[in-house]
């Protein structure tokens, strides 16, 4: 059922509590619901020692000084590689961070509803099928096993407790002010911009999707309302994404989207990047049947991102 997205009617006043406000999709977030009117209170270690999300005691103060409408958990080591690099930071950060949410709102105000960031990495390997929300969670590195246990903690409070909290899975972000220099996109665009060969890790040929930034804070904000309509609704689950395309296809439309077709691919294959990298075909069907469209094309958004980088000499 479509919802009825107002949004310039429905977030006035609302208290919202984000976690990782400093983050991508945070800094996003915050300034979209800010020029809605709404109240934001951002919890983000970037703020000091008391916003640590590992330590719930904090969080506790936090709603009990404050009457929130909602919490949208972002906070997250959300690094691939670097979760690899240092297993135990992940698994506190993204287990341990979002177990505390749970626990902090089921004893300050159980009602109230949880938005909870998962993440589209922890499917891993459906054999490019479209892969639905009730699909199995198969990846086991170490960043999508985390993910994984706070994706299946949420959902356990959801089903123990009754705590209304709905879990979102968005597919790969890119946009202006994206501090992921390394992801394909960006590191795409600066290498055209200084004139260098892209580099692409892999064989080029894995498929998945992109969306830019404004698109998925859409979809949080769509899926934030719907629960905070529902509150009866637990555990429901969110996928955000668009059509696929291969790494190798998408480097070469960003060539020539900049007209720099003159500046050729360059494959270093690393065998570990590689071996984590599986074909991505997300089922966004529920999330858009609120609604939810994304306004962005791949011209339109990476337009948008190349001359951000440009004028903000990003990287």
């Amino acid at each position: 059922m479509e919802l009825k997205n107002n949004p310039d009617k429905f977030w006035p006043k609302k208290s919202v509590l984000i976690t990782g406000s400093s983050g991508f999709i945070g800094r996003h977030l915050c300034s979209r619901l800010k020029a809605l009117k709404a109240k934001v209170f951002e919890f983000d270690k970037s703020l000091g020692p008391r916003y640590d999300i590992t330590m719930i005691e904090g969080i506790n103060s936090e709603l009990r000084m404050s009457k929130h409408d909602v919490i949208i958990h972002l906070a997250a080591n959300s690094g691939v590689e670097a979760s690899r690099y240092d297993a135990y930071d992940a698994h506190n950060l993204n287990i341990l961070g979002t177990l505390n949410i749970l626990q902090a709102a089921l004893q300050v105000k159980p009602s109230m509803p949880v938005v909870i960031a998962s993440s589209n990495h922890i499917y891993g390997d459906h054999g490019g099928a479209p892969t639905t929300e009730d699909a199995a969670l198969r990846r086991l590195d170490t960043y999508s096993a985390s993910k994984i246990c706070a994706d299946y903690l949420a959902r356990s409070y959801a089903h123990d407790a009754k705590l209304p909290v709905t879990i979102m899975r968005n597919t790969n972000c890119y946009g202006p002010d994206d501090p992921h220099l390394d992801h394909i996109i960006p590191s795409t665009i600066k290498s055209l911009h200084r004139n260098f060969s892209p580099v692409l890790r892999s064989n080029g040929l894995t498929r998945k999707s992109y969306l830019h930034v404004s698109d998925v804070v859409d979809a949080y904000l769509l899926a934030t309302q719907y629960q905070m309509e529902n509150e009866t609704i637990y555990g429901e689950v969110f996928n955000v994404s668009d059509t696929s395309i291969s790494a190798v296809d998408l480097v070469n439309l960003i060539r020539e989207y900049l007209n720099k077709l003159d500046i050729e691919i360059k494959f270093e294959e690393d065998p570990d990047f590689h071996m984590g990298q599986v074909d991505e075909n997300l089922d966004s069907s529920k999330i858009r049947a609120l609604g939810w469209r994304p306004k962005h094309t791949l011209y339109t958004g990476i337009l948008e991102t190349a001359q951000w980088m440009k004028k903000n000499k990003a990287g």
